[in-house]
C-alpha cells in the first residue's frame, strides 16, 4: 500500500519525508470506522474513535496521515469508492489542511501535485481543494511557493470541473492570482455588457471598486452577518451612500439581462449588489430590485428562468429591506411573476415578513402600497428649471405631463427639461411606470379579493384604498357592499357613499365593506348598476359590473363530478400556458416527451384545487421546432378536495362562477377559431371543423356579455344608423356590401356568407372610445372592425380589397 500511496503522491520512497507507520495505521483504522457508520449523516471526526486518535497524534504523525489520505484519493479517485470512506476522507483532509500542523514546502509541493492528478479535483467533492488553496496563499505571504508548487498549481484543471458554480469560479480566480496570471487586484466586473461597461468606463473610484469587488465575494444565497457588515462599511465610505448609483445601476442591469444572461462574475456581482442594496434608501432601492427580479425569472423556452440566481438575490433583498416598500415590491413582484419557482419564492418571502409583522400577508400588503410621492389629490409636481413636472392620476391611468411657470400645459416634453435634467426625466418616467403597475397589481388584488373572501372595517378601507393618493382611482371606479344591520351596495361620488338611486348614505362606524360581485343579485340590479356606471361615465378597472357568473347546469348535475361544459376546445398551447400563468394557475407545456401535466388552480382558503383535464388527442402530435405541441384539446373541469373529487352541487358557488369563467377566457382567448388566418394557412385540415364552428357558432358567456355590452354602446357610436345587432352577430352595411362580425370570435363573414379575413392590423381605424371596463381586447376589436367596415370605400388595405372584389 505504501508503494501505491507514494506513487500516488508522484514521490518515491527516497524523496521527501517518508509517510510513517502509524500514520498509515490511524487512517486506516478511521475510513474502516466511518464506512461501517449507518445513516447518511457525516459526523464531527471528534464523534469517532478513529477521528479522535488522529486528533491526539503528534504533529508529524497528522502530517503522514494528510499525505496518506491525499494519495488515497488519487488512487481510489478514478475509479470511486464507497461514499462513506469518500465523505470522512474529505472531512479529515480538511480539517487537517485547516487547522492542523505546519506543512513543510516540499509537502505542499506533493499535495498540489496530487490535486492537479485529480480529474474532479477542484470540483470538491472528492478533495477540499479550496482548503489547501488557503493553506498555499498562506504560505505564500509568508514567502515565495517553490516553482514545482507553481508549476503543479499551473495544472489544476479549474477551466474543466467546478466552472459551474460559485466556489469553482472563486477557486479559478484564486489559482491564476497565485500563479501570477491575473493581478490581486483583477478588473471588478467582465465588460461586454451595458450595465458593466457604463461602470468600468466611469473609472469607478477605489471606494466604488472595493465595494464591487466585495459583491463579487458573496457565495452564498443568503449573505452572513459579517459580510453585510464589511458592505455598510464599503457603502459608506462609497460617494453615494444612500444606493442612488445601486438602483441606477440594477435598473440598467435589468435592461441588459433582458436581452442576454451575464457572465458568471457579472451575476455573482449582481447577487452581491442587491443585498448590498437592501442597506440602502428603500424608496430608491425597492423599485430597481422589483424591476430585475422581474426579469431575472423570465422564463428562457428549454433553459428555466434567466437568472435563479439574481432573482432569489432580488426576492431576499427586497424581504430584508426596512419599512414595508420591500413588502409592496414583492406584492407587485408576485403578480409579474410567471415562472412557477420565482412565483413561490416571492410568496414564501411575503409570508416571512407578514408573520414577523404578526399580520395577514394580504393587511400587510395593503398598508405596503408607497404614494409615489402623490398627494391627495393624487398629483405630485416637481419644478425642472423653469418648468413643472405634473405625475397624476388620471382616468385610470399615470400621467406624466409638462407646465410652463404660468401654468399653461405643453402637449410634449419641453426641450430644455430633454437637454437640461435628462437624469430627472429619465427618473420621472420610471416612477410613473412603476406606478401605473403598483396601481394595476393592486386592482388585480380586488379583482381576487371576492374569490378568497376579503373585507375590511370602514376605517380601514377608507385609509387603505378610499383616500389613498394612487388607490383611491381603483376603489371609486368599482362598486363595494357594506354591511351594516344589512348589506347595501354603493359606489364613492363625490366624497359620499351612495347607493343605486343615488342617494348619500351615512354609514355607521362598525360597517365592514367588502367588494360587489354579481353572483346572487337580481338581474334587474345588476343592469341597472350598469347603466348608473356607463351614464356617469366610469370605466371599471376590470370586469365587475358586467362579469359573467356561472351557475351549475342540469347536464353538471348529471354528470355529478365534472363539468363537461368547456369540453373539446382547441386551444393553442402557448399561448394557453401564458393565460394560465397570468391567472395563476400551474401548467407547463406539454409535448413528445415526458411531459403530461394538468393545469390546477389551487384554492387553499377553501381547501381545494381545480383541474382543467386535457383530452387525448391524435391532433396533439408535437410539431414545434422543440417538440412543442402546438395545440391542446380541453376536457373536464373538476374540483377536488385532497384527493377526493368535490360533487359540482357541493362547490361554493363563488368557486364555481370564477374558476368556470377562467376556462371560458382561456377557451375565448386562446381557441384556434378566433385566429382569423387559421383556414389560409392550412395547419391542420383535422380541426376545420371545429373551427367553422367555433368562429361563427353560439356564443360563450363572455361572448354574451361582450353582446350585452355592444348592445349599449352601439346606439352611441357615430355609424350606429348601420349597425345592427343579432344574436351571435354584428351587421355592418358598408357601401360595397354587408358584414357580419362574429361577437365570439370577431370573425367576419359577407352577408352571402364568404369568409373575410382581416387581421388586426387591418382594423386600427376606431376612435377612441369610453369603455365600460378595461381588458376586453375582443370588444374593442370587434369595435374597430366595424368601423372599418362601415366606411368599406376607404379601405386601402390591399389584402382586403382582393377578397372584396
Amino acid at each position: 500500500m505504501l508503494g501505491k500511496l507514494l506513487r500516488a503522491l508522484g514521490v518515491s520512497r527516497a524523496a521527501g519525508r517518508a509517510i510513517p507507520p502509524e500514520s498509515l495505521a490511524l487512517l486506516r483504522a478511521f475510513l474502516d470506522e466511518a464506512a461501517r457508520r449507518e445513516g447518511y449523516d457525516q459526523p464531527r471526526l471528534s464523534a469517532l474513535e478513529g477521528g479522535r486518535a488522529v486528533l491526539a497524534a503528534a504533529p508529524e504523525v497528522q502530517v503522514g496521515v494528510l499525505l496518506a489520505a491525499t494519495a488515497d484519493v488519487v488512487e481510489e479517485g478514478f475509479r470511486g469508492s464507497d461514499w462513506r470512506r469518500t465523505h470522512a476522507r474529505r472531512a479529515l483532509v480538511s480539517h487537517l489542511l485547516r487547522h492542523g500542523p505546519a506543512l513543510a514546502p516540499d509537502d505542499l509541493e506533493r499535495l498540489a501535485e496530487a490535486v492537479g492528478r485529480l480529474e474532479n479535483g477542484v470540483s470538491g467533492w472528492l478533495f477540499p481543494s479550496e482548503a489547501l488553496l488557503g493553506r498555499l496563499e498562506r504560505a505564500a505571504a509568508a514567502g515565495p511557493l517553490t516553482p514545482g508548487t507553481l508549476a503543479a498549481l499551473s495544472r489544476w484543471r479549474v477551466g474543466e470541473h467546478g466552472a459551474g458554480t460559485v466556489a469553482g469560479r472563486k477557486l479559478r480566480e484564486r489559482v491564476l492570482v497565485l500563479t501570477g496570471r491575473r493581478p490581486a487586484e483583477a478588473p471588478v466586473l467582465d465588460a461586454g455588457e451595458p450595465w458593466a461597461d457604463a461602470i468600468l468606463a466611469a473609472g469607478p473610484t477605489p471606494e466604488v471598486a472595493a465595494l464591487v469587488r466585495h459583491a463579487g465575494t458573496l457565495d452564498a444565497a443568503r449573505p452572513p452577518a459579517r459580510w453585510l457588515g464589511e458592505a455598510r462599511t464599503l457603502l459608506d465610505a462609497a460617494a453615494d451612500g444612500e444606493g442612488a448609483a445601486l438602483a441606477r445601476w440594477l435598473v440598467a442591469a435589468a435592461e441588459s439581462i433582458r436581452e442576454r444572461s451575464p457572465s458568471d462574475r457579472n451575476a455573482d456581482a449582481l447577487r452581491g449588489l442587491c443585498w448590498i442594496a437592501s442597506l440602502g434608501d428603500p424608496a430608491t432601492v425597492a423599485p430597481a430590485l422589483r424591476a430585475l427580479g422581474e426579469v431575472a425569472f423570465q422564463k428562457v423556452p428549454g433553459v428555466g428562468a434567466r437568472s435563479h440566481k439574481i432573482g432569489n438575490a432580488c426576492v431576499g433583498a427586497l424581504g430584508a429591506l426596512r419599512g414595508t416598500e420591500g413588502v409592496a415590491r414583492l406584492g407587485q413582484l408576485r403578480l409579474a411573476v410567471k415562472y412557477a419557482v420565482g412565483r413561490r419564492l416571492v410568496e414564501k418571502a411575503l409570508a416571512a415578513a407578514a408573520e414577523q409583522a404578526g399580520m395577514a400577508p394580504e393587511d400587510l400588503e395593503d398598508l405596503a402600497v408607497p404614494a409615489f410621492g402623490l398627494g391627495p389629490d393624487g398629483t405630485a409636481r416637481r419644478a425642472l428649471g423653469g418648468h413643472v413636472a405634473v405625475l397624476a392620476v388620471r382616468d385610470g391611468a399615470i400621467a406624466l405631463s409638462f407646465e410652463g411657470a404660468d401654468g399653461k400645459p405643453y402637449r410634449s416634453v419641453p426641450a430644455e427639461v430633454k437637454r437640461s435634467h435628462a437624469r430627472a426625466l429619465a427618473d420621472l418616467r420610471r416612477v410613473a411606470k412603476d406606478a401605473e403597475r403598483m396601481r394595476a397589481a393592486q386592482a388585480a388584488r380586488l379583482e381576487a379579493a371576492p374569490l378568497e373572501g376579503r373585507r375590511w372595517p370602514l376605517e380601514r378601507f377608507r385609509a387603505r384604498w378610499l383616500e389613498h393618493p394612487l388607490l383611491s382611482d381603483v376603489a371609486r371606479r368599482l362598486l363595494w357592499r357594506v354591511a351594516a344591520g344589512g348589506d347595501v351596495s354603493v359606489l364613492w361620488e363625490g366624497g359620499a357613499a351612495r347607493d343605486l338611486e343615488g342617494r348619500a348614505l351615512e354609514l355607521p362606524a362598525d360597517a365592514e365593506v367588502r367588494p360587489w360581485h354579481p353572483l346572487g343579485e337580481r338581474p334587474e340590479t345588476v343592469l341597472a348598476w350598469r347603466r348608473r356606471l356607463g351614464a356617469l361615465g366610469i370605466t371599471q378597472p376590470f370586469k365587475q359590473a358586467h362579469r359573467e357568473i356561472y351557475v351549475v347546469t342540469p347536464a353538471e348535475q348529471a354528470t355529478r363530478i365534472y363539468s363537461n361544459r368547456f369540453a373539446g376546445h382547441v386551444l393553442r398551447q402557448h399561448a394557453f400556458a401564458a393565460l394560465c400563468r397570468e391567472r395563476g394557475w400551474q401548467y407547463h407545456l406539454q409535448g413528445g416527451w415526458d411531459s403530461a401535466n394538468t393545469p390546477t388552480l389551487q384554492l387553499g382558503r377553501h381547501g381545494l384545487r381545480v383541474e382543467l383535464w386535457l383530452a387525448d388527442s391524435e391532433h396533439q402530435a408535437a410539431e414545434s421546432g422543440a417538440g412543442v405541441s402546438l395545440h391542446v384539446v380541453t376536457d373536464q373541469v373538476r374540483f377536488l378536495h385532497g384527493e377526493a373529487a368535490l360533487p359540482v352541487e357541493e362547490v361554493p358557488p363563488i368557486v364555481f362562477s370564477e374558476a368556470m369563467r377562467d376556462v371560458d377566457l382561456f377557451v375565448a382567448v386562446c381557441s384556434i377559431g378566433n385566429d382569423p388566418t387559421w383556414r389560409d394557412r392550412g395547419e391542420r385540415p383535422a380541426y376545420d371543423a371545429y373551427w367553422s364552428q367555433y368562429a361563427f357558432g353560439e356564443l360563450s358567456e363572455l361572448a354574451r356579455t361582450r353582446r350585452a355590452t355592444l348592445a349599449d354602446l352601439v346606439p352611441h357610436l357615430s355609424i350606429a344608423d348601420r349597425l345592427t345587432l343579432d344574436d351571435r352577430f354584428l351587421l355592418v352595411r358598408g357601401d360595397r356590401g354587408t358584414y357580419k362580425i362574429h361577437v365570439g370570435s370577431g370573425n367576419v363573414q359577407t352577408e352571402a356568407g364568404k369568409y373575410l379575413c382581416i387581421v388586426r392590423d387591418g382594423a386600427r381605424r376606431a376612435p377612441l372610445l369610453a369603455l365600460p371596463f378595461e381588458g376586453d381586447a375582443m370588444l374593442s376589436l370587434v369595435v374597430s372592425k366595424a368601423y372599418l367596415l362601415a366606411n368599406d370605400r376607404k379601405i386601402d388595405d390591399e389584402s382586403i380589397l382582393r377578397q372584396l372584389r
